[in-house]
């Protein structure tokens, strides 16, 4: 275990609070809660909001999937504030506190979610926002990849695509080009409506932390010469 100047041993509490309210997801009322404990140099505090589903319902194995990637995420929030090794003064009780809210994307065969984090430690400029996004056939129980929706040379077309619709909201630097770049990296974070992708880039990826978390909607027509087969049938083209 890391120890700091002052040699404090605080206990992290990770609490995962399941609230969601849409009728499609509906269940009676109920706390879902994920619990950690562990001992670091650094309090935390992590309170993230999980849609609530009905019990045994088809989305359970997307629910645990959702919990699964948001503890993996806040073990790296933990893992990097500790290692930093901050001399805070002897008077501060330094704290991580970690927040989020997130949007659901709902299809006749796929059900998506996107999550801001927000983590900010004490004394820190400003906060840091995260993004984290992940797309389900509840079918099949199938997490769905990018390049199941998608195939030929689309990461040529999203990087292009992209830089033309930050550029013309005002976003031109080096930082945009180089967040934009046709790589699967700069593309991870996505989500699928029925009428076309929403493309999420984090902070600081294309530009300040001023700026915010960018979002790039591309129309389904856009898309058509780069859908595969599975990409024809998410976005209802195909039966």
């Amino acid at each position: 275990m890391i120890e700091c100047q002052f040699k404090k041993r605080i206990c992290c509490v990770l609490v995962l609070m399941t609230v969601f309210c849409n009728p499609l997801f509906s269940a009676p009322k109920r706390k879902n809660v994920f619990f950690k404990k562990g001992k670091v140099t650094v309090r935390y505090r992590i309170k993230i909001p999980l849609p609530l589903l009905k019990p045994k319902s088809v989305f359970q194995p997307f629910s645990q999937e959702l919990k699964s990637r948001l503890s993996e995420m806040t073990s790296q929030y933990v893992a990097n504030t500790a290692a930093m090794q901050i001399d805070f003064p002897a008077s501060v009780v330094p704290t991580n506190t970690v927040t989020g809210s997130y949007y659901l994307y709902k299809t006749k065969r796929s059900v998506g979610v996107k999550f801001l984090v927000v983590s900010y430690v004490t004394h820190a400029a400003h906060p840091s926002t995260d993004v984290l996004t992940l797309n389900y056939n509840q079918h099949s129980d199938k997490v769905i990849q990018l390049s199941d929706v998608l195939q030929h040379a689309y990461l040529s077309f999203l990087s292009h695509y992209c830089r033309q619709a930050l550029k013309n909201k005002g976003i031109e630097s080096d930082t945009m080009l180089d967040g934009t770049r046709p790589v699967s990296r700069n593309f991870r974070h996505w989500n699928m409506q029925s009428r076309g992708l929403l493309i999420s880039f984090g902070d600081g990826q294309v530009g300040p932390h001023a700026i915010g978390q960018p979002v790039v909607k591309i129309p389904r027509a856009a898309l058509v010469p780069f859908l595969s087969e599975q990409g024809r049938y998410y976005l209802g083209m195909s039966r």
